[in-house]
């Protein structure tokens, strides 16, 4: 069966393909969503997909160029730090993306029915319905599986959730159980809950009640000490023997977001939640 292919049509398909690709690498590798830098990828991506369609670009289509390309397109989004994440986590997108787009239109009646054309390169002649259902589907599939991922991660004891008052506003944290965090305040010994300050960006800090003083392998540094009015641990594993002094740092705490505070186990019990408040 002969097919005629249109430059722009194959082009505008492309383009929104990867403009959902590269967003849902965004949000799952947490990159700031920045529609420029979105809409110059997509666009670097869709010109090399229309582009390597005809035969006489097939030398394009070699998985060098393939890898050339992404890495390129990706790279308006950092290449500091995160951008081998970010490279993963677009080809497994694309292919789970594009597995579903193909799964549907391969099971539905004509018109969509996958045509190959130009030596195996295949052409998928479907609506934009087809596209559109696989995009939602691709969704729910990817973060389905991203919340799995991260409930076991929880229930493996490494995060734990608190609801934390302090200065009068209240706080939903998720803390890292750091078996290295040894830090402790010097004169009762309590252990430190270390919570990010992107968490409390909004809220002015008071006086501290101390500024605890620590030396780390890039220098020096101090953290200003302060005790919430009361706080909570939601885990069904883990109990609070006393309210904890918290640290504020000037810098977050992980790099994928999962946590945005660090705590010491030996403010921990093996109990049920409950719920501690400052006496």
């Amino acid at each position: 069966m002969e097919i005629t292919v249109y430059a722009d049509i194959l082009f505008a398909t492309n383009f929104l393909m990867d403009t959902v690709i590269l967003y849902f690498m965004s949000i799952l590798t947490r990159t700031s969503l920045k529609i420029l830098k979105i809409a110059f990828a997509s666009a670097i991506l869709a010109l090399y997909g229309t582009v390597s369609f005809f035969p006489q670009f097939e030398f394009l289509t070699s998985l060098p160029f393939l890898l050339l390309v992404s890495a390129i397109s990706i790279s308006p989004f950092g290449i500091k730090s995160g951008f081998f994440k970010r490279y993963i986590v677009f080809h497994i997108v694309s292919v789970v993306l594009g597995g579903v787009i193909f799964a549907m239109a391969t099971h539905f009646n004509t018109p969509y029915i996958p045509s190959v054309a130009y030596d195996g390169k295949v052409y998928i002649e479907s609506d934009i319905s087809v596209i559109c259902w696989g995009i939602a589907l691709s969704y729910i599939l990817i973060f389905a599986v991203k919340k799995i991922c991260v409930r076991n991660f929880s229930r493996d004891k490494i995060l734990v959730p608190f609801s934390m008052v302090l200065w009068g506003r209240k706080y939903k944290l998720t803390a890292l159980i750091d078996t290295g965090c040894e830090l402790t305040l010097p004169v009762t010994g309590e252990g430190v809950l270390l919570l990010s300050d992107r968490v409390i960006k909004n809220s002015p800090p008071p006086e501290p009640y101390l500024n605890l003083h620590i030396s780390t392998a890039s220098g020096t540094d101090t953290i200003p000490i302060y005790y919430p009015e009361s706080i909570e641990c939601r885990s069904k594993h883990y109990n609070l023997n006393k309210i904890p002094p918290v640290g504020i740092v000037n810098k977050p705490l992980s790099r994928d977001g999962l946590y945005n505070s660090i705590i010491n186990p030996v403010i921990l019990l093996n109990s049920t939640p409950n719920k501690s408040r400052k006496e």
